[in-house]
């Protein structure tokens, strides 16, 4: 299974729509982490072979719009990021994947790229990801998560 991860395009759906283009073939879903909800309801008019997962940033609301995903058994909570505070902290993100049994925390938000990892005091361990934003910056980013046989490969793509 392969995943695309869109964030904060905030009006840039021209590299959302490259980015997809580039992997159009083999890619069986597309989450949109909030701010350009609309750009990305946009774009996946052009893909609707594609299914998409598009939330609502602080842009769109101001409610928490996070949502558990299962990708092929693996308990991902996808999130904009700003009801979790994590400007300030990703610590708020964790607990709230920790509590909902989520392995992985997709998020946005910050526009700044995180593949990183938290281990609880009993064990316990979540992954962080973070795709950047895919429409501010020189060098806009996506993220791109394969899946095969149980094992997950979470990586930064620029366009």
């Amino acid at each position: 299974m392969k995943i695309l991860v869109f964030s904060d395009s905030h009006g840039a759906y021209e590299n959302i729509n490259k980015a997809v283009e580039e992997h159009e073939a083999n890619t069986n879903l597309i989450i949109h982490l909030g701010d350009g909800k609309d750009d990305m309801d946009y774009v996946s008019s052009f893909f609707p072979q594609i299914p998409c997962i598009s939330l609502n940033g602080n842009r769109e609301s101001y409610k928490d719009d996070s949502r558990i995903v299962d990708l092929e058994g693996i308990k991902a909570l996808c999130m904009h990021g700003h009801c979790h505070g994590v400007k300030s902290s990703r610590i708020r993100a964790v607990y709230a994947a920790l509590e909902k049994e989520a392995s992985i925390v997709l998020y946005g938000h910050t526009h700044i790229q995180d593949n990183s990892s938290f281990i609880t005091a009993d064990g316990k361990k979540v992954r962080l990801f973070n795709p950047g934003s895919i429409g501010f910056g020189s060098s806009p980013s996506y993220g791109i998560i394969n899946i095969s046989n149980g094992h997950i490969v979470l990586r930064h793509n620029n366009l």
